[in-house]
């Protein structure tokens, strides 16, 4: 018979502890890694969704200036989702992604009541009335006053939400 070779085996006590030394500190560093990237996925999350829903306000009025071309110049009134199909047929686009988040089923989008129906080459000051906004309405299609925004805001960390305007720009303004 040979002899066994000869490994020295170190005592059991001191090796399961060793190894759990490791994995403790494995596990606090992933911890804190973890603590660092969890709000800069978080922020870039809520950038993303800001932007989509900018992205959407400017694909509904592209086609709210189209159902005007050819409409006598008329904007579209109450039930806008409905008129506006033909010029932007994508669903999705419809609704904002922060408030599809909260509820699947509804827009969180409206048409300001000041231009309801009104002739586009009419409205006083386009670069500052409202056409599409971040609404707290949940129908589609609904016409609402642009005081009633959602508080607090869908963007920004819930400090702001995002207007169409007449001219056709978009911009993300904080609420008051």
């Amino acid at each position: 018979m040979s002899e066994p070779s000869p490994i020295h085996v170190p005592e059991k006590g001191i090796k399961v502890s060793w190894t759990l030394g490791i994995v403790g500190c494995l596990a606090a560093l992933l911890c804190a890694g973890a603590a660092i990237i969890a709000p800069i996925l978080s922020s870039a999350g809520q950038s993303m969704q800001t932007n989509t829903c900018m992205d959407h306000l400017r694909r509904l009025s592209r086609a709210s200036f189209l159902y005007a071309e050819e409409n006598g110049g008329l904007l579209p009134a109450e039930g806008w989702d409905t008129l506006l199909e033909p010029y932007e047929p994508d669903e999705l686009t419809y609704s904002c992604p922060a408030q599809r988040r909260v509820d699947p089923r509804s827009s969180g989008y409206a048409l300001s009541k000041e231009v309801d129906g009104a002739v586009l080459d009419k409205i006083d000051n386009p670069t500052r009335t409202p056409l599409l906004f971040d609404s707290k309405a949940t129908a589609f299609g609904v016409v609402a006053d642009p005081a009633e925004v959602p508080r607090p805001g869908r963007h920004r960390n819930q400090r702001a939400n995002n207007v169409a305007f007449v001219d056709g720009h978009v911009e993300t303004l904080n609420v008051p």
